[in-house]
């Protein structure tokens, strides 16, 4: 089956002086990127069927989330008519039904790994799962599309060549880009390299405690706020901001030791490069949706203002379709189309998402910070995909997306949840209700549900969007 995306919106081409900057640092990036096994990417196909698979455990910290294997069912919500979907767990029931007849998404194949994080390796190393990868390769083209295109998922794939004698492509990066794409200094020198200072906020890094109190103090003087971050950590995870004027009264001699308790407490155990930023005043904060096709096409998706917790104004609660002036909107546009263009030309496919905060006196005077890069799937990229899979019309409604928790919920199987939402359901037969639910992997051990709620756009603008996703099985 042919490889499907969510939605495609215009891509900007970069300008002349632009393209000659990506063709320079192309050149000059690709020799550091070029590690690991040889592989000929042009060769490999991307047609027939799609293994599906969530594996997180190369991303740096994301062992600290409860549940991380829960996470594996969200493959689900990628996956469309005859393609396979690899899990430690059985899904619920009721869950595939749900999924293949009543949002029309079709049948597919779920296989079985042993239980635990490392889905990937667990694959092959399940006799009976791997057994059928093998019999799904030989029936004719099939190619892996990962969550993350991590060495494991490289080595499942070629482990799978080497059984049916011929190539089988990971619909991702290669090991060493991905890896380094996911890294925030690597991704925050190639901003700048690419765009310009402007293009990020103030930054620098450190790997030793020395350094990294040094730069602390160097950036409390200079800033109002600013944060350390673990420079390959995901979902609020490794970061920690600072008020300045409580660091400058911190005598010189007492940095270290308040960054060694700091960095301690987020988990960091020395072997990470850590980032020092200047924590700016964002008027929002947008994820953007991109997709590098097999062929090279760079492909821009859409642009989602993310919603934090009001607890926790540092951890991604969910997402909305952004209305921005045309103005900022071309420029976020023609911006990440020139970085997907650069890491297109040094060997990028697939999903990728970066987030930007924007800043300025107001929302005619703005500027565009790129502090985020994943180079893998996540929450929002997932949703559109899953909300483009079943009705391309749907992409176009005003909707929010989110996660509702509770642990009464927990209590709960996945059709007491079907229950509970009735009619709110949406019904594509019909064009009914106005909630999907998407994610259910938390379901069992948070008690929590990630759903998309149809709205208009009026709702999907207002800062209750969390108060109206508090509400949603209480009415």
């Amino acid at each position: 089956m042919p490889i499907a995306f969510g939605g495609l919106v215009r891509a900007l081409p970069p300008s002349p002086q632009v393209e000659a900057r990506i063709s320079r640092l192309a050149s000059d990036m690709r020799p550091v990127l070029d590690s690991g096994p040889d592989r000929d990417m042009k060769a490999l196909i991307f047609d027939g069927t799609a293994i599906h698979i969530e594996d997180s455990t190369e991303i740096g910290l994301f062992q600290q989330l409860p549940s991380i294997e829960a996470f594996q069912l969200r493959a689900r919500a990628r996956a469309t008519k005859g393609e396979v979907v690899i899990s430690g767990e059985q899904p619920p029931e009721g869950y595939e039904e749900y999924n293949a007849n009543y949002l029309g998404l079709g049948q597919v194949e779920w296989l079985l790994a042993r239980e635990g994080a490392a889905v990937a390796r667990n694959a092959w190393e399940t006799t009976k799962c791997f057994q059928r990868l093998v019999e799904i390769a030989n029936d004719g083209p099939t190619y892996i599309h990962p969550y993350m295109a991590s060495a494991d998922v490289w080595e499942l794939a070629d482990r799978l060549s080497k059984a049916v004698n011929r190539p089988i492509g990971v619909l991702g990066p290669p090991p060493a880009l991905c890896k380094a794409i996911n890294d925030k200094i690597f991704f925050y020198k190639l901003i700048e390299e690419l765009l310009g200072p402007s293009g990020t906020v103030a930054w620098a890094f450190g790997d030793d405690i020395p350094t990294i109190a040094t730069r602390v103090g160097e950036f409390a003087n200079r800033y109002e706020r600013i944060a350390i971050r673990i420079a390959n950590s995901t979902a609020g995870l490794g970061l920690k901001v600072f008020d300045s004027s409580e660091l400058r009264t911190v005598e010189k001699n007492a940095l270290e030791p308040l960054c060694r308790r700091e960095l301690a407490s987020l988990g960091w155990d020395g072997s990470e490069r850590v980032l020092i930023v200047q924590w700016e005043q964002s008027l929002k904060s947008v994820s953007v949706q991109m997709f590098v096709t097999p062929d090279g096409r760079v492909m821009h998706e859409g642009i989602y203002e993310q919603i934090f917790h009001r607890d926790a104004p540092f951890r991604f609660r969910g997402a909305r379709r952004s209305k921005l002036p045309d103005a900022t909107a071309s420029r976020i546009v023609r911006d990440s189309t020139a970085i997907c263009s650069l890491l297109c030309r040094l060997g990028y496919l697939g999903r990728c998402s970066m987030d930007a905060i924007l800043v300025g006196p107001d929302a005619e005077q703005i500027d565009v910070r790129w502090v985020d890069c994943n180079g893998r799937w996540g929450g929002v990229s997932v949703a559109h995909t899953f909300m483009s899979n079943i009705q391309g019309g749907l992409l176009e409604r005003p909707f929010v997306l989110g996660s509702y928790q509770d642990g009464k919920l927990a209590t709960h199987n996945f059709r007491s949840i079907v229950n509970l939402l009735g009619n709110r359901l949406y019904a594509p037969s019909n064009g009914s209700g106005t909630v999907l639910i998407y994610n259910i992997g938390l379901l069992r051990s948070k008690g929590r549900v990630d759903v998309v709620c149809l709205t208009d756009w009026r709702v999907a603008a207002s800062e209750d969007v969390v108060v109206d996703l508090d509400d949603l099985f209480k009415s």
